[in-house]
């Protein structure tokens, strides 16, 4: 649907006669061109276009965002502002279920949230809000930030490139690095670690470790080395991957994953800046 703004003047001219005694014409005002509406797909679980049994309209300033179609996990009660603009803001609830017993009779959490869509493009036919980032203070590992990408045949929200996650521990996207992000007293470090330990196989293995004081460790082992000086003792085959090009930023570190190699630095304190990169084959200290 298209908004038209017509705006039109009525003027009322005193004492401005013609030589023929009759009034003069005022001249009307150009029209203003033609507002063009923004829209944005508010059912975030579902694909788009709308399918059977998965609907997902395009809406103009909607009340809620649908992060699962179950209602378990909703945005309301949205309040908008700068809608229209390249980019727009809402304040709202996330209201999520505990899913126990079940989804719709378990406990409610109710936390304030942040909206904010951007990048508005031409898509299906219409003007569309393509990009969207979710800020929940309360809850930072539910933070999201995705954009509109194919699905198959359909389109559906992705995370976007850049995204940052809060997660403790994760994998590598070739699955060849671990890595683990830690605020226990005693033992406050990002580490990650080479060399699957689960493979069954004796292969060289690397790690790295970072402190919140920025002291850096390295290990290197070789299989015709002692067995006991080994860099790895554990490792997680079940930890998400961290798709090449996000960022892990949790406690005072931030690991930023690409193709093959994982680089971690720490944020604040005496030791910003100081970190490490870690590839499947090497390890090397940030200078």
């Amino acid at each position: 649907m298209r908004l038209r703004i017509l705006i039109g003047t009525v003027a009322i001219a005193f004492g401005a006669v013609a030589t023929m005694g009759s009034v003069a014409p005022v001249a009307a005002r150009p029209h203003a061109p033609a507002a063009v509406a923004i829209y944005f797909y508010a059912n975030v679980g579902n694909p788009i276009p709308s399918t059977r049994g998965n609907p997902n309209p395009p809406l103009v300033r909607p009340s809620r965002l649908i992060e699962h179609e179950d209602g378990s996990w909703l945005i309301v009660n949205l309040r908008w502002t700068g809608w229209g603009s390249s980019t727009a803001r809402a304040t709202g609830i996330s209201s999520a279920s505990s899913c126990k017993p079940n989804c719709a009779t378990g406990k409610r959490t109710n936390d304030p949230a942040q909206l904010v869509i951007s990048q508005p493009k031409r898509f299906l036919g219409r003007t569309v809000y393509t990009c969207f980032r979710l800020t929940i203070p309360a809850a930072p590992r539910a933070n999201q930030q995705q954009c509109l990408g194919r699905l198959g045949s359909l389109y559906a929200y992705r995370a976007a490139a850049g995204s940052r996650v809060a997660l403790p521990s994760f994998l590598s996207p070739d699955k060849k690095i671990w890595c683990v992000l830690s605020n226990i007293a005693g033992s406050r470090q990002a580490a990650c670690f080479t060399g699957n330990t689960t493979a069954g196989a004796s292969i060289p293995e690397h790690a790295a470790q970072v402190s919140a004081a920025g002291q850096v460790r390295l290990c290197n082992w070789m299989p015709s080395q002692d067995p006991r000086a080994s860099c790895v003792q554990n490792w997680d085959p079940n930890a998400p991957i961290l798709r090449p090009g996000y960022i892990d930023l949790l406690y005072q570190y931030r690991c930023t994953s690409m193709a093959t190699s994982v680089t971690c630095t720490v944020t604040t304190g005496a030791g910003k800046g100081k970190g490490f990169r870690i590839t499947p084959t090497a390890v090397t200290e940030l200078p």
